[in-house]
């Protein structure tokens, strides 16, 4: 069970890693008759689509939760569709662990 902080976080950083906005500082805009994005910073213009930025930075305090709230990140988030972690991945990874162990 998540505190309402870690829940709050966990929702942050799936909207970061799930993120299909444009990156700061770009904007769509309409160049000689055809779509095209512009960078206000760089004063940059291109018809290709800017790949999103995703991620961040998790800076909680020490003690707040920021291994819990990774661990839930990585369970609760989908890559195509399908789950990162699955129950399977685990058993598999157990199976494995203890193949390896009895050739040690």
């Amino acid at each position: 069970m998540l505190f309402p902080h870690q829940k709050q976080a966990l929702a942050w950083m799936i909207a970061r890693e799930n993120a299909k906005e444009l990156p700061p500082f770009w904007k769509d805009e309409t160049i000689n008759g055809r779509k095209g994005y512009f960078n206000s910073a760089t004063n940059f213009a291109t018809t290709t689509r800017p790949s999103c930025v995703l991620g961040g930075v998790l800076a909680d305090d020490m003690g707040l939760g920021k291994t819990l709230e990774v661990i839930s990140l990585i369970v609760t988030n989908f890559y195509n569709g399908k789950p990162l972690v699955t129950l399977a991945d685990r058993k598999s990874q157990r199976t494995n662990v203890s193949k390896v162990s009895k050739h040690l």
